[in-house]
């Protein structure tokens, strides 16, 4: 497996990145892939090159887990939000992982809704997972969930809950 590193940047984050080079090192492209993930104004990617099947664009962390090629966290809190009985290693699958969780719900007292970031789910309101700002070359932001009414499990880390229309997700801290 072989990674090609693209790097750039513009002042939307949108744009294609200039080729920078192709590496076997897992780690230099995980640190090239945290330097433009951090960045919002980045037109980077990293594209993985496999010698039997057609390349592919890392555009979420969850990607590297899927490769087998689990990511350290070291400065952000990750999250990891996904419906139970999809398949986790394929792209539309429903849920996402990234630096934002937010719990949205509906406030009464003012007649609007709210949002709070870092946010655990919780029944009342819904839970959104993803990037906090746009990805570029990927066209998901973040899953919301509809309205949580359940909690199933409940762990410092990690929460089980149903929703409105009986879906069951797993939401963890990373």
């Amino acid at each position: 497996m072989k990674f090609k590193l693209y790097d750039g940047t513009s002042e939307d984050g949108r744009g294609t990145g200039e080729y920078v080079k192709t590496t076997t090192n897992v780690n230099e492209a995980k640190r090239h892939y945290e330097k433009i993930y951090n960045d919002p104004y980045s037109t980077g990617k990293v594209v993985v090159q496999y010698d039997d099947k057609e390349d592919d664009v890392i555009d979420q962390w969850s990607d590297w887990e899927a490769l087998g090629l689990i990511v350290q966290k070291e400065k952000a809190m990750r999250y990891w939000l996904y419906k139970e009985g999809t398949d986790r290693l394929i792209r539309g699958s429903h849920g996402d992982s990234g630096g934002m969780s937010q719990f949205v719900y509906f406030d009464i007292s003012t007649n609007s809704y709210k949002v709070e970031e870092d946010a655990r789910p919780r029944v009342g309101g819904a839970i959104r997972v993803g990037a906090p700002y746009p990805r570029p070359f990927c066209e998901q932001q973040y899953w919301q969930t509809s309205l949580i009414v359940e909690i199933l499990e409940d762990a410092p880390d990690y929460v089980k809950f149903k929703t409105d229309n009986n879906s069951i997700y797993e939401w963890k801290i990373l």
